[in-house]
């Protein structure tokens, strides 16, 4: 295909007019927060564990949520995934911050957290998504 035209093409129809969501119940925010992870199993790309992406002080993370709940007026729902979520160091810190604005929180996490931080958190979230790690488990 010739890249002109298709720029062309671009350029004409790049106007974003309106969006119109059909949907108006919640604003969701699927969140890869850090790619740090505490496992590095052979099924995930390496990217997903490294450790490489930046990790900001909590006051950026709330910050942003902040600003983002100024913008909406239907419930925020922020689903975290990662690396692992939960390895993050400010990461308790944060759920208690999104708890006491009343955000709706999910998380994909490959549950290494101690049963006692999960009754902890456990109410913190609306669903939690575990992988099971054969490699990783004493069964």
């Amino acid at each position: 295909m010739d890249n002109s035209v298709f720029t062309g093409v671009f350029k004409r129809r790049s106007k974003l007019v309106k969006i119109h969501q059909k949907y108006n119940n919640f604003f969701h925010i699927n969140w890869f927060i850090t790619n740090k992870c505490n496992f590095s199993c052979n099924y995930c790309h390496p990217f997903n564990h490294e450790g490489s992406s930046s990790l900001y002080d909590i006051d950026t993370y709330k910050n942003f949520i902040s600003k983002v709940l100024t913008q909406i007026d239907v419930p925020l729902v922020v689903s975290f995934t990662g690396g692992e979520p939960t390895a993050m160091p400010i990461f308790d810190e944060f759920l208690d911050f999104l708890v006491e604005n009343n955000v709706k929180i999910g998380i994909t996490s490959n549950g290494s957290k101690s049963i006692k931080w999960w009754k902890k958190y456990h109410k913190a979230f609306d669903w939690i998504s575990l992988s099971f790690h054969t490699e990783k488990s004493n069964t």
